[in-house]
């Protein structure tokens, strides 16, 4: 939302981060609720100041991971065990060679190694299928414009909604997309 799929791997525009500094300012308080893990909590402390970090929320790999952003994320490298069994099972399928496979503590991050071969939504399909044979795994599939993403069947980007709610009074605006246009 804060930034174009293309320009992911940068900060925002300095308009945008003004902004963001700007409703920091007047004491509102922000959550994010991204894919990103721990690459979004590193690239906000790059330029939000510190005064305002306990004023922002962060809904790591889709919300799986809520964490302030006056806080650590920690160590991600260990899998759920529904998550490991993803991608044991993404690693055996029958289009492993097709994908690159990247799992975190709470996501497991799957990539095409090209977009010549299928599409993202044709990647969500097969992996749901490999997740849904018997016996069926508690995990969601979600999709971005780049990526496809494994999570427990629990996790909702909501969940930074619930945070806020509990720490501000009044009414919350909730914005989303995928990053590019349309």
């Amino acid at each position: 939302t804060c930034c174009t799929t293309e320009g992911r791997f940068e900060l925002p525009e300095i308009a945008i981060r003004a902004e963001i500094e700007r409703i920091l300012a007047a004491g509102m308080f922000l959550g994010f609720a991204s894919g990103r893990g721990s690459s979004l909590h590193r690239d906000l402390r790059k330029w939000v100041a510190k005064d305002y970090w306990d004023r922002i929320v962060l809904g790591l790999y889709n919300g799986s991971l809520l964490v302030p952003l006056a806080g650590e994320v920690g160590d991600q490298s260990v899998c759920e065990a529904p998550l490991e069994e993803a991608t044991r099972r993404l690693s055996s399928s029958a289009f492993s060679a097709l994908i690159n496979i990247e799992s975190h503590t709470h996501q497991v991050e799957v990539r095409l190694k090209s977009s010549r071969t299928w599409s993202g939504d044709a990647l969500a399909d097969a992996a749901r299928e490999v997740f849904e044979r018997a016996p069926s795994l508690p995990v969601k599939v979600v999709g971005s414009a780049h990526s496809v993403d494994v999570v427990s069947s629990s996790t909702t980007k909501r969940a930074v909604l619930d945070v806020i709610s509990g720490r501000c009074q009044g009414p919350i605006l909730a914005i989303g997309d995928q990053g590019h246009v349309g």
